[in-house]
């Protein structure tokens, strides 16, 4: 889980990040517009899974509803 780098931020999400940037307390920089920042701090880690596994799933979301509507 990472929240926004801001202490006063109430935004938390999930993602996956590569495994050497999934560090408790570490900070993870995010490029935008050619510009570098502090943008999320990494607050609790799971599991891992290998990239490909990541990317044959990473828009599994989108059949989400289709599977669970009746």
């Amino acid at each position: 889980m990472m929240d926004d780098a801001n202490e006063n931020s109430l935004v938390c999400t999930t993602a996956w990040i590569p495994e050497e940037y999934a560090v408790v307390g570490k900070l993870v920089k995010i490029k935008d517009n050619d510009a570098w920042s502090d943008g999320w701090a990494v607050r609790q880690t799971w599991t891992t899974k290998s990239k490909e596994w990541v990317e044959q799933h990473q828009r599994d979301y989108l059949k989400q509803r289709k599977a669970s509507d009746t």
